[in-house]
């Protein structure tokens, strides 16, 4: 029996048993209040908070669920707006490659509004954060990842031997019109600048590895 030092006439207490049961017992916070992560990550005890999207991948990767299931799960956080979470590569190959005879498909189009609604969230953090190495808002981080993830989907596209160069090229045109995230509308000027820095980085590499398909 764990004491997590629950007030009985506080009902509200009882919103805090799974972080304090967490710091006790010095194990991971399976939460998908994004409050409780970001306390779990900056708190002095160091335990890891992780949510759905995490669980599900780690299902994935160690063959409990399909790759149709882990598309399926995601679509329906998605639907559920569930903030903030970014698919896998193999989850948007594989509903690319569902609607190749006619590109894009409304599961792809469903996630490219979910992009840009997630940028205009006010909900999206936008100040530093402690991190393992350099304190960077997490509205940057975000929209780094899904800038990676839409041009390693486009350079997936081009190396799909399931795609001629007419399927690739829809799919590229596509993701620069609408997958491809605004900057956080919430960023603060040098956020900004760092954005736009890091966007000229990452096209950069894509068109070099593009050059060599």
């Amino acid at each position: 029996r764990v004491d997590v030092g629950f007030d009985v006439d506080n009902r509200g207490d009882f919103s805090l048993a799974a972080l304090r049961l967490s710091t006790q017992k010095n194990l991971p916070l399976y939460s998908d209040d994004r409050v409780f992560q970001m306390v779990a990550l900056n708190d002095n005890s160091q335990i890891l908070g992780f949510g759905t999207d995490v669980f599900v991948n780690a299902l994935y990767s160690q063959g409990y669920i399909d790759l149709e299931k882990l598309t399926n799960i995601y679509l329906q956080l998605i639907d559920w707006r569930y903030k903030f979470i970014i698919p896998p590569l193999e989850v948007m190959i594989y509903l690319a490659e569902q609607y190749s005879v006619k590109p894009p498909g409304a599961e792809l189009k469903k996630i490219a509004m979910y992009v840009q609604s997630c940028m205009r969230d006010p909900g999206l953090f936008c100040g530093p954060e402690k991190t393992a190495d350099i304190p960077l808002p997490i509205a940057i981080k975000l929209y780094t990842e899904w800038f990676l993830l839409a041009t390693k989907f486009i350079i997936k596209c081009w190396t799909n031997k399931n795609f001629d160069y007419s399927i690739a090229e829809k799919y590229t045109d596509w993701v620069i019109l609408y997958m491809l995230p605004t900057v956080p509308k919430y960023l603060h000027e040098d956020g900004y600048r760092i954005a736009s820095i890091t966007k000229r980085i990452i096209l950069g590499n894509a068109i070099s590895q593009l050059m060599t398909v």
